[in-house]
């Protein structure tokens, strides 16, 4: 479940601009909608030729991971070992409009350590065809147990953990992009709110 406050508030905002859509367009989940939490957000875009490109950095962001990645290709993000199998993910999660959950572990030179809780969204273009992901992210407090070590070369972070959620219930999918979760745990939802009663299958006209 969400635990940043910054988070909780996006998902209920993406969550009214949607309606009874599987995902909100640009114009319904845009700036506007976004202004509480702009900061921390990022955008990534699906361009035509199939590469995933960062269209969109929050001020935030770029003061805590210390640098702005706006235009670059997002796989070229990755550490390798998670590069590998980047577009099959993408495409997985792109195909099913699902929403994407993650922690990761960031290392500063000075060797602090800090966790970064974020929520990646499905939004739609002006014709209503899914084509970017909104992420929000936040920091959020290290949990008591040691986490891995985070390599300072890795510009996204250590990979913590990573949950994939339908937007139709807000509960965890079975998948194979999910890192190990006790079976409880797929029986919690995003966060606590009471999901809609009827939400349509198919993408906007």
């Amino acid at each position: 479940m969400l635990q940043s406050d910054i988070l909780k508030h996006a998902l209920i905002a993406w969550r009214k601009a949607r309606g009874d859509a599987l995902f909100p367009s640009v114009t319904e989940f845009g700036p506007f909608q976004m202004r509480p939490f702009l900061k921390n957000v990022g955008i990534v875009r699906k361009e035509p030729d199939g590469v995933y490109r960062i269209s969109l950095v929050g001020t935030w962001l770029v003061d805590e991971i210390s640098h702005d990645p706006t235009g670059r290709e997002l796989r070229d993000l990755y550490p390798p070992e998670e590069r590998e199998h980047f577009a099959e993910i993408y495409e997985f999660v792109f195909g099913h409009h699902y929403i994407g959950y993650t922690q990761r572990v960031f290392s500063r030179q000075s060797g602090v350590k800090f966790l970064i809780e974020q929520l990646v969204l499905p939004v739609g273009n002006a014709d209503g065809i899914h084509d970017r992901y909104v992420f929000i992210a936040d920091k959020i407090p290290m949990p008591l147990s040691d986490t891995n070590a985070a390599n300072q070369e890795m510009q996204l972070g250590v990979l913590q953990t990573r949950t994939i959620y339908s937007p139709e219930t807000f509960l965890p999918v079975e998948c194979f992009i999910n890192t190990p979760r006790p079976a409880e745990e797929m029986q919690v939802r995003l966060t606590d709110f009471t999901p809609p009663g009827s939400i349509m299958r198919h993408q906007r006209a």
